[in-house]
């Protein structure tokens, strides 16, 4: 029998109406269908069972273990009915579904693909028109056998028992505007028997919820609707829930609440607490008035999912599939919002909660979207002084700059929108997928230096997931780097703020014209990479392996590992110092002053130890800069190192004529003594002179 129903929806509706600036009659739906009448068998005559549903599943309760087999609940048929039975399951139902109202379709169009989704999706329909019925009822509802029933679903012929039970999950799951509907499922062999709770059986009650949840839409989307991108308003409705409510406990403050306002809306309508539920199923609804595409997913959460039962949402921006879970960003501190779990990847989602495939023998989860791989890490784009807005990762900021020939800054932080500046916590590392920066003429990426005392500070993680390309300067402030590849071309990367560290693979694969790597910091650069590059520029402390073709002193280079210079540049007249630690390394093959301007400047390089056996090893060649060398380390223990117990080769140069700009002093007590006339050269090595 067709049929055509013009649905009628919740007083909700009208403050939605007003905040979305359509007329009721925008609103209003023409569903038609073609669902044929099935027939029911008395219930009156059949026992009848019943699902319960919750997100938390310490909170559930059932009596599930009499369900039996799926075809234990199927409506037994003579062969003369097969017909007109098989002709049922093949008709079509076109049903529209509107998303402005708080209710998601996402499953009802999933059982599509199910192997009997006409016929799902033809009971979904039931339940949809018998709720939408109740609706804008103005009864109150009476119990009978203790159940407030307002609907009996028929599924015989059509469905098995656990088939009609999964539509019944998927309906409750993700129609949160039927907060009346109760969380446990009675059933029989041929029908679902749709219940509210008792709570809401009376129309006055109804009412008065109805009018709280009007008055929370209308107030939500005031504060959405004024936003301009999907990401502000899936922030702002995230912000709204959290500081709506709080967690809700039993009297002992530790045992979720298990009343039934706790797990659906009106928890955050008019409570103001709620559990998990209660959260997602707000957030559902109020994403979807504000036309932004969005699910409930209940499963288990914890570590690898394998904690307490759980509710959150996965919701669309942009076209991008990401986590959300209110709940676990409510920490219930009113002065600071969290957006730890707000945009979660599928790697977050799968280490911190898994669904429920199966639930009492019955399969009601439908197939999941693909949420990315790339979370939600807010920054906010500059171009120039003007803030262009804020971005879901680097990535996207970098999409956004479309301008060859301006300056562009990455802020590790971004305004919600009340206005609170909330930066990246220094403990998240922040990623770069792409393969190259955008040609432009420059970018700067800040990151968050934060000061915890007594010596102690914190800094951002900044990872490059694969080899990135510069195409053009880049700048990077209070970050530590970790590159798999950075190709620096032709371009420059400049460290600055107080603290930097760069790790993994950094070279040049031209020949720069400018300064391929220059330090500004304020503190120390600190290089853990191996380096391949043309010119440097600045102080560092170097632990990986650096090949450098020129290196222009500036601020003290320090030498932890194996470093090559091919000239190291005085550039101007000034004291420049090179630390040589533990058994590193340092090969300088021209140390020279720039210009004559520069001639005046002297180099110490530092020769550190804790024991004879860790004495580093230091080449010297082309030495046309006073140069002085500093010993001062132990031979062993507290012994300090002296001309006459180091017996080992000072340096090594690559002439001997180089010694004539080279002085060799050894401090001793904070004391410093000109050795010089104690050492010669032999094999061009400077040693200690034979007495």
């Amino acid at each position: 029998m067709k049929r055509k129903l013009l649905i009628v929806l919740l007083t909700i509706i009208s403050a939605v109406c007003l905040c979305l600036g359509f007329s009721a009659c925008d609103i209003l739906t023409e569903l038609s269908s073609s669902i044929s009448t099935v027939e029911q068998s008395s219930s009156s005559g059949e026992s009848s069972e019943e699902l319960s549903l919750s997100g938390d599943s310490s909170e559930q309760s059932s009596s599930d273990d009499e369900q039996g087999s799926p075809e234990d609940g199927e409506t037994q048929k003579d062969s003369s009915d097969d017909s007109s039975e098989t002709e049922k399951d093949d008709e079509e139902i076109t049903v529209v579904f509107t998303l402005k109202d708080g209710n998601s379709s996402y499953g009802y169009e999933s059982l599509a693909s199910e192997t009997k989704g006409t016929a799902m999706q033809a009971v979904y329909y039931q339940m949809y028109t018998a709720c939408e019925e109740f609706s804008v009822s103005t009864e109150d509802v009476t119990e009978t056998d203790g159940n407030y029933v307002i609907s009996e679903i028929s599924y015989s012929g059509s469905l098995s028992t656990a088939e009609a039970l999964s539509v019944w999950e998927v309906f409750y799951i993700e129609n949160p505007i039927y907060y009346w509907l109760s969380n446990t499922c009675t059933y029989s062999s041929s029908a679902i028997i749709l219940c509210i709770d008792e709570e809401y059986a009376s129309y006055s009650v109804r009412a008065a919820y109805d009018a709280d949840i009007s008055a929370m839409v209308e107030d939500a989307c005031k504060q959405v609707q004024k936003l301009d991108t999907e990401l502000e308003k899936a922030i702002a409705i995230h912000d709204y829930i959290i500081g709506k409510i709080d967690y809700a406990y039993q009297s002992d403050n530790t045992t979720p609440e298990t009343d039934i306002w706790a797990h659906n809306i009106t928890g955050v309508s008019t409570k103001g607490a709620g559990v998990c539920e209660a959260y997602a199923k707000t957030y559902l609804a109020l994403c979807l008035i504000n036309g932004i595409d969005c699910i409930i997913v209940t499963g288990n959460a914890g570590e690898n999912g394998d904690g307490e039962g759980h509710a959150w949402n996965l919701v669309k921006i942009d076209g991008v599939w990401y986590g959300v879970d209110c709940t676990w960003d409510d920490t219930g501190d009113d002065d600071d919002l969290y957006y730890n779990y707000f945009g979660m990847n599928v790697s977050l989602i799968n280490s911190t909660r898994k669904t429920r495939d199966q639930t009492y023998g019955v399969n009601y989860l439908y197939e999941l979207p693909e949420v990315t791989t790339y979370g939600i890490q807010f920054v906010t784009l500059f171009k120039g002084e003007t803030e262009l807005g804020i971005y879901v990762n680097i990535d996207a900021a970098f999409a956004a700059m479309t301008d060859s020939s301006a300056d562009y800054t990455i802020e590790f932080y971004f305004c919600n929108p009340s206005g609170t500046k909330v930066e990246t916590s220094p403990s998240t590392t922040v990623y770069i997928y792409a393969a190259s920066t955008p040609a432009v003429n420059s970018i700067t990426i800040n990151g968050i230096y934060s000061d915890e005392g007594n010596g102690y500070f914190y800094v951002s993680y900044l990872n490059m997931q694969s080899e990135l390309v510069l195409a053009c300067n880049l700048e990077i402030s209070n970050i530590i780097l970790t590159a798999t590849e950075l190709d620096l071309g032709e371009y420059t990367l400049t460290t600055s703020g107080y603290y930097c560290r760069l790790n993994g693979v950094i070279k040049d694969s031209k020949t720069a014209e400018t300064v391929s790597i220059k330090s500004t910091i304020s503190y120390q650069t600190i290089i853990y990479a191996t380096l391949d590059i043309g010119y440097y520029y600045g102080g560092a402390s170097i632990i990986g392996t650096a090949e450098i073709d020129t290196y222009y002193g500036s601020d003290t280079l320090v030498v932890y590992g194996t470093v090559s210079i091919g000239k190291y540049v005085a550039p101007v007249s000034s004291s420049y110092y090179i630390y040589v630690q533990n058994n590193g390394t340092l090969t300088v093959n021209n140390l020279v002053y720039e210009d004559d301007n520069a001639s005046n400047s002297e180099i110490y390089i530092v020769f550190q130890f804790d024991s004879k056996d860790y004495y580093p090893t230091v080449t010297l060649s082309n030495v046309e800069a006073k140069t002085y060398l500093y010993i001062y380390g132990f031979i062993s223990g507290t012994e300090a190192a002296t001309p006459s117990n180091l017996d080992c080769t000072i340096a090594t140069l690559g002439d001997a004529s180089d010694f004539a700009n080279i002085l060799v002093w050894f401090i001793n007590n904070n004391t410093q003594e000109n050795k010089t006339d104690l050492y010669t050269v032999t094999d061009n090595k400077i040693v200690y002179k034979e007495t």
